[in-house]
């Protein structure tokens, strides 16, 4: 199992950086919401949450301990596209960029707001 402490995951945990360093309230909590959520409120530490980037992780996350873990993974790597993990570089497909690096950035990322208009227009 990972080490988690209290909800506030630990440096090398297999926690990205952009997951750990994302601060909710820096004094009261430091780390992301989604670290909140999964660390406090989900009634265990380090419960999985879709969409976390970290639980793709197989080292920290085995299919064999993990099966839930595994069917969400295999699912969205079953196709190129299902998974935008950010930051991506300005190179990245069309509907498939980022820069945000924090919960509040999304609605004004110039990348991430042209992915979601490239969506809009065209579908997934």
């Amino acid at each position: 199992m990972v080490s988690h402490s209290a909800g506030r995951p630990e440096t090398g945990s297999g926690w990205p950086g952009s997951e750990r360093d994302d601060r909710l309230v820096p004094v009261l909590y430091p780390c992301s919401l989604l670290c909140f959520i999964s660390g406090v409120l989900e009634g265990g530490p380090d419960v999985p949450l879709v969409g976390m980037q970290r639980f793709f992780d197989h080292e920290h996350f085995s299919d064999a301990a993990f099966p839930a873990v595994r069917t969400v993974r295999d699912y969205v790597t079953a196709l190129p596209g299902r998974a935008v993990w950010s930051v991506t570089s300005e190179a990245a497909p069309a509907g498939q960029r980022s820069a945000s690096r924090h919960h509040t950035d999304f609605d004004n990322d110039a990348l991430m707001l042209a992915s979601v208009e490239h969506i809009l227009e065209t579908g997934f």
